[in-house]
């Protein structure tokens, strides 16, 4: 399988897991109800395992952000957001177990995950060149016509 197609697939599974535990966690701040609950937990962990697959695909462009030196402004902007987003995703986290009962820690998971839909948001914007060209390769080959989609760009370590 093309390892765009497969990154679009594994990108789309944790996209929707995301919007499932925000809508669960939203309806779980509102009322307590079993249902609701383990649906929140259920698709926290499909989106857990969905990013521990999803960061060690892109290890060789962390290791070359990571190293020392000027970085041009767009790989800059992506290293806050996605660094940001990391921390955001490991305190969400951490204080699941206690928001449980209640008081400040559910305060820190409900701000943790609203900042978290932001930056995905401003994540999924800094990407958009990509999700736009990957999606149209997938509905050409998914189509009758079979046509390969070609940006005219090449494609860019630091991504779009």
């Amino acid at each position: 399988m093309n390892v765009r197609l497969h990154r679009l697939r594994l990108d789309g599974l944790i996209g929707a897991a995301f919007i499932l535990v925000m809508l669960s966690g939203l309806t779980l701040l509102g009322w307590s109800s079993h249902g609701w609950n383990a649906l929140h937990h259920l698709s926290s962990a499909v989106l857990l395992l969905g990013v521990l697959v999803h960061v060690p695909q892109h290890w060789k462009w962390i290791q070359q952000v990571l190293h020392l030196g000027p970085k041009p402004p767009k790989v800059r902007r992506h290293l806050w957001i996605d660094g940001t987003l990391l921390l955001l995703f490991l305190l969400v986290l951490a204080s699941a177990e206690q928001s449980d009962r209640g008081g400040s820690a559910l305060l820190l998971h409900a701000a943790s995950g609203l900042a978290m839909a932001a930056l995905v948001t401003a994540h999924l914007v800094v990407h958009r060149t990509w999700i736009v060209s990957t999606w149209g390769l997938y509905r050409n080959r998914t189509s009758d016509t079979q046509i390969p989609v070609w940006t005219g760009r090449k494609p860019s370590l630091f991504g779009d």
